[in-house]
C-alpha cells in the first residue's frame, strides 16, 4: 500500500491507521529478514532441510535436558570398526622408468 503525497487523507485518524499498518508490516519484514539471515549464515548444524514445514514444532530449549525432566538419558552403543588406509594403486610395469641421480657438491 504505497501512497503519494496527493493521495494521503487529511483525517488524522486515517493517517494514524496507515502508520500503524506500515509499522506492523516493517516489524514482520524485519523478523523474516532475521530468520532468513540466520538460515543462510547461521551454524551449519542448525540448518533444516529444504521443505521442512515443521520449523517451530518442537522447542528444545524449553523442553530441557532429559536429566532435568527426571528421566535418565539413553546411551547407544556403536560397534567399533577399523578404517581402511587410503593407498594409491601402483603404476603399471609397462611405463618406462629412468633413474636420475643428482650429485651434490659439499
Amino acid at each position: 500500500m504505497s501512497l503519494s503525497a496527493a493521495q494521503l487523507p487529511d483525517n488524522i485518524d486515517e493517517l494514524k491507521e496507515i502508520v500503524v499498518s506500515y509499522d506492523s508490516e516493517i516489524k514482520l519484514l524485519k523478523e523474516e529478514n532475521r530468520i532468513l539471515k540466520h538460515r543462510l549464515f547461521g551454524r551449519k548444524s542448525e540448518k533444516l532441510p529444504v521443505g521442512s514445514g515443521q520449523l517451530f514444532l518442537f522447542n528444545e530449549a524449553e523442553a530441557g535436558e532429559p536429566e532435568e525432566q527426571g528421566t535418565p538419558a539413553e546411551t547407544i552403543a556403536v560397534p567399533s570398526h577399523e578404517r581402511r588406509r587410503g593407498c594409491r594403486k601402483p603404476l603399471p610395469d609397462s611405463l618406462p622408468r629412468a633413474a636420475v641421480v643428482h650429485d651434490l657438491t659439499e
